[in-house]
């Protein structure tokens, strides 16, 4: 481990983590880990991540934070003496490559799952992990509906991020209300007309509802225009872009995937500049999963020009704070820093949580291989 992580002076929740793994209960963190046994078998963890496809960018950070935590892990020396391998499989950010993904984990062995990463892969396939009584932590997936996907005193699955009901709740605000921007004038607040493009899975199926609930809580609001669009990009979105202009909306909120959003935003832009068309002001809000860069790349109106007009410049949008200003976070982002050679990105921390929290779980169960202990 990093010298940071054995100093008395950062008595952060990493040195902790670090003493519990050690079983060392009367040390300090000064006297260092306790040795991996050489002759144990590692302790199998499987991830389901998206390394190619729409979600690749998110799923990089999910994968640097997990190696992070199994860095840390087994520097601490490991779980019950056993090193923590975790294997990769990726499931190209589509549904059914989560559910062959998990399949071949939990036929390779592995002793949890992390991920998938969208909230569609993981209402998909959680099922399938609990049968197999195998504890599942997903660390960017955070639709309302898998808060109640499984019994509360049969549970497998969980996540280190909150749910869309609390962030729906604040694009509500943003559009409806408006929220203060600093010193400066507050942002959105003006919209009485609401227009709602959704993705058709478990993520957009959260978040619209959230915003039909507080929609319908107001007289003086009207969603005048939704929609339900794939998760993966269209090649034309003509139909609902006409759908949207004919109802006149003042306010978007779009609850779409990073390059789904992107093409959708070029599709109404060039609408809007078609002869004879006059396109009102539009107020837009969308939720975390524009919070990455692929959106911004996506939404140059030519992707050879990286000085060509940016739809995505005037979009508004929330996400859970992934990078919060604490000590604990400051240990993670220098071993972030040290090992990949930039800042965190979003839900890296996340990641790292989720393995660590496992790592935990596993030690004081004292039996990996027993999935209900683990959980409970």
């Amino acid at each position: 481990p990093h010298p940071l992580l054995r100093g008395r002076r950062m008595l952060t929740s990493a040195t902790r983590i670090l003493a519990v793994l050690a079983l060392t209960a009367a040390a300090s963190c000064s006297d260092g880990p306790a040795p991996l046994d050489p002759k144990a078998s590692p302790i199998v963890v499987g991830m389901a991540v998206s390394l190619t496809g729409a979600n690749a960018a998110v799923g990089a950070e999910l994968r640097a934070g997990t190696e992070i935590a199994e860095q840390v892990l087994n520097g601490a020396g490991g779980v019950l003496g056993r090193a923590v391998a975790v294997r990769y499989v990726d499931d190209v950010s589509e549904k059914a490559g989560a559910g062959e993904a998990v399949r071949t984990l939990l036929e390779q062995g592995a002793v949890a799952i992390l991920g998938p990463g969208a909230s569609g892969q993981v209402m998909d396939t959680q099922a399938s992990v609990a049968r197999a009584a195998v504890p599942q932590i997903t660390a960017w997936a955070t639709s309302p509906l898998l808060s109640d996907a499984q019994p509360e005193a049969q549970r497998f699955l969980f996540r280190t991020v909150p749910p869309d009901d609390l962030q729906g709740r604040v694009v509500a605000e943003l559009l409806f209300t408006g929220v203060a921007a600093g010193a400066g004038p507050a942002l959105g607040g003006t919209c009485r007309r609401a227009a709602l493009i959704a993705s058709d899975d478990a993520y957009g199926a959260g978040l619209r509802a959230v915003l039909r609930e507080r929609i319908a809580a107001r007289p003086d609001l009207t969603l005048v225009a939704q929609a339900e669009v794939p998760q993966a990009p269209k090649q034309d979105y003509a139909s609902e872009v006409q759908a949207l202009l004919a109802a006149a909306p003042e306010c978007l909120a779009l609850f779409l995937y990073p390059r789904a959003a992107a093409q959708f935003l070029l599709a109404l832009r060039k609408a809007c500049a078609e002869p004879g068309r006059t396109c009102g002001p539009l107020v837009i809000a969308g939720g975390d999963s524009l919070y990455d860069p692929t959106f911004l790349t996506s939404s140059q109106q030519d992707a050879t020009n990286p000085r060509s007009e940016n739809v995505a410049l005037d979009v508004l949008g929330t996400v859970p704070n992934t990078r919060p200003d604490t000590g604990d976070y400051s240990v993670f982002r220098n071993l972030y820093q040290m090992r990949f050679g930039r800042e965190p990105g979003a839900y890296a921390a996340n990641a790292f949580d989720a393995l660590v929290l496992l790592g935990l779980a596993l030690q004081a169960a004292k039996d990996p291989a027993d999935g209900a202990k683990v959980r409970d």
